[in-house]
């Protein structure tokens, strides 16, 4: 069935036939531009797609619902309508909108961003597209039967949810341990929304994680959709025409999700809301559950933050006023969370220390699962000559060249993914006394292997993202005794057999030079505590570090995220980060060292500022070199956004105007690594 659009709105400026257009391309001046209609007694809805002449190229755009500044030149008309009806609603254009003011991003390359890549050119789009916006669905019936009762925590967040979702825009922060039910809550809240005849949109951090809260939303709504870069072209579009259709009660998803065409929109759910994953990096810099609360104030409706370790900023606007709190502090039936201890790295080479082999010997006897983290992928990270002292580097990156052994013995770089043969000579010296250091997970597999020869071991990390998903749930089934993995194993799964977790290698996890390194350490050492008896009594988690004396430590250990989030508030107050501050990230690259060289050596330009408040830098970026360009960084800090663009623009126009020097940015980049 293809749609017959009704009118909603008056079109823009129908007695002159002009439309306002929004190209899917990086203008970056005026990203709104005047066409004619060339049959101006056809009114194009607002988010219709659209075929438009730009230069001497035609492009794909959206008919915006906002005028476009005044042209005096020759007006041209687009090329073709290319849909029958929109597939953008008006309220995304708002969110589009102030996103790209926010992040100072091009609002054309945003909202092509948030369609299937197949609605991104300019054609028309298959008639499958319509037959899957028109397909009839199932009647949907509802069952809440089968849903286990809440607990008293859950019905006092509940009732306290309820009580507050009309009062004036505030989102809430649901606090829970790990395994205290934020899932279970998640549907009443969503039944709630449902009964009301609203829809729901859930987003989480992973694809890998979007099966089983996706499982969880069909157990109240069984038309609930998941939506996914993962998914086929194919599927993702359908998914996409489905969610149009005003027909999907539910959509489930990662960062991509969160400009779904929903209708009816009435709460939004952001799962793991401390998660970096919701950070965009590479092209368009956003993060999505920032734009999700907007969003979510833009209609008046609630936005649920939920986490075991909330961003600390969470927990001071908390504190402050600005959102509500949701408590859920134990796990449910009671079970207690796992005793956290420190384990000395020890002397040795092995980055197993005493006890952890004996207590992952004891766990595989009792015919339960351990999991260790170690945050390092490949084989070893270090590949040495021992005669200059010389580390093997990317040469087009400032990065160490990791050593892989699994699929090939290949010397790989993590920045910009180049792959090289494993040298017999040192590219320095010449000389042949090369040495492997340290361990990743792919040596230790291979160390577990060795270790216990009958134990079933399972490696999670990039490397084996492809079939990723079916490693976790075969361990999850109880195929696998030991799993290994990056810090996709500590993210949000629910482990039942898991009685013993592993975090190696803390101490670099802590040193990295960020001012989030130590609330992502803490929170990450919690979040795979929470992976360990979740459903039988007894579980222990070891931290091993050569600092056992660390503060942040000493918190995790003890579970005292009071005291943490305290010390990470006041050294943040003091130092003027935020939440104290907003905050932007501009890095200066060229293919050429000179200018970068020369940028580093001037004086700031732009004078002297207090700590918190103004200009810094330039400094060598981290890495100071990245797919052959030279980098250096600024930071701008500043009390108000308005004030942080000003900045901006200050730093921009001044670099640019030099020649040779690329500046892009972040603003509110999640860390400044």
């Amino acid at each position: 069935m293809v749609p017959t659009p009704v009118p909603s709105d008056p079109p823009s400026l129908p007695e002159e036939g002009l439309l306002t257009v929004l190209p899917f391309d990086a203008i970056p001046e005026i990203p709104l531009l005047t066409y004619r209609n060339p049959d101006p007694s056809t009114w194009i809805p607002p988010g219709t797609r659209v075929a438009v002449p730009l230069g001497r190229r035609t492009v794909a755009g959206l008919v915006w619902s906002v005028p476009a500044p005044p042209f005096d030149g020759t007006l041209r008309d687009i090329a073709g309508v290319l849909d029958p009806a929109p597939v953008f609603p008006s309220p995304l254009h708002t969110l589009v909108s102030f996103g790209a003011w926010y992040y100072k991003i091009p609002p054309g390359l945003l909202a092509k961003s948030a369609l299937p890549p197949s609605l991104s050119l300019p054609k028309s789009l298959p008639a499958s597209f319509w037959k899957a916006y028109g397909a009839p669905l199932e009647e949907e019936k509802r069952e809440w039967t089968d849903l286990p009762p809440l607990s008293l925590a859950q019905s006092d967040a509940l009732r306290e949810w309820e009580e507050k979702r009309h009062h004036p825009f505030a989102p809430f922060l649901l606090r829970g341990v790990t395994g205290s039910g934020k899932t279970r809550l998640y549907q009443e809240m969503a039944k709630t929304a449902l009964s009301e005849g609203s829809s729901v949109l859930v987003l989480t951090p992973e694809i890998g994680l979007v099966a089983p809260l996706l499982e969880a939303m069909r157990a109240i709504s069984p038309l609930a959709e998941g939506i996914h870069s993962a998914q086929t072209k194919a599927e993702r579009t359908r998914a996409f025409a489905r969610i149009l259709s005003g027909r999907v009660p539910v959509v489930v998803g990662p960062r991509s999700a969160l400009f779904s065409p929903l209708s009816r929109l009435g709460l939004i759910i952001v799962d793991e809301e401390h998660d970096p994953s919701y950070q965009a990096y590479e092209g368009l810099s956003f993060n999505a559950r920032n734009l999700a609360i907007r969003r979510a104030q833009d209609l008046g409706i609630p936005v649920v933050l939920g986490s075991a370790t909330p961003l600390s900023d969470s927990i001071f606007h908390v504190s402050s006023g600005r959102y509500h709190g949701l408590s859920l502090p134990g796990r449910i039936g009671g079970r207690s969370l796992p005793a956290i201890h420190l384990i000395p790295s020890g002397s040795g080479s092995s980055p197993l220390p005493d006890p952890v082999p004996e207590r992952i010997a004891a766990s595989l006897d009792r015919g339960e699962q351990s999991v260790i983290l170690l945050n390092r992928r490949g084989y070893v990270p270090t590949l040495l000559c021992r005669s200059c002292h010389t580390t093997l580097s990317c040469p087009s990156c400032a990065v160490r060249l990791v050593f892989h052994k699994v699929p090939d013995r290949r010397m790989i770089c993590h920045s910009c993914a180049s792959s090289y043969a494993v040298p017999s000579l040192c590219p320095t010296c010449l000389g042949r006394d090369l040495e492997l250091r340290g361990t990743a997970t792919q040596k230790l597999e291979e160390i577990l292997g060795k270790h216990f020869p009958g134990a079933r071991i399972i490696r999670l990390d990039a490397d084996s993202a492809q079939d990723g998903q079916e490693r976790l749930a075969a361990f999850r089934e109880g195929e696998g005794d030991i799993l290994v993995g990056t810090q996709v194993v500590a993210k949000g799964h629910d482990l039942p057999k898991v009685t013993y977790g592993v975090v190696l290698e803390t101490d670099g996890m802590l040193a990295f030079p960020d001012y989030r390194a130590s609330e992502r350490a803490f929170g990450l050492i919690l979040q795979l505590a929470g992976r360990v008896g979740r459903h039988r009594e007894g579980g222990q988690v070891d931290i091993v570090t050569r600092d056992p004396d660390n503060p942040v430590l000493g918190w995790a250990r003890d579970y005292n995220q009071e005291a943490f989030y305290k010390e990470t508030l006041d050294e943040r107050r003091l130092l003027g980060y935020p939440p104290f501050t907003r905050l932007a990230s501009v890095i200066l690259s060229s293919t050429h060292e000179a200018p970068i060289r020369e940028a580093l050596a001037e004086r700031s330009p732009f004078g002297k500022f207090p700590a918190g408040n103004g200009i810094f830098g330039p400094v060598p970026a981290l890495p100071p070199k990245l797919k052959n360009r030279y980098r250096a960084q600024v930071v701008i800090k500043g009390p108000t956004i308005g004030l942080v663009h000003n900045r901006l623009e200050q730093v921009r126009s001044y670099y640019q105007s030099r020649g040779k020097i690329l500046v892009e940015w972040q603003i509110d980049p999640f860390d400044l690594g």
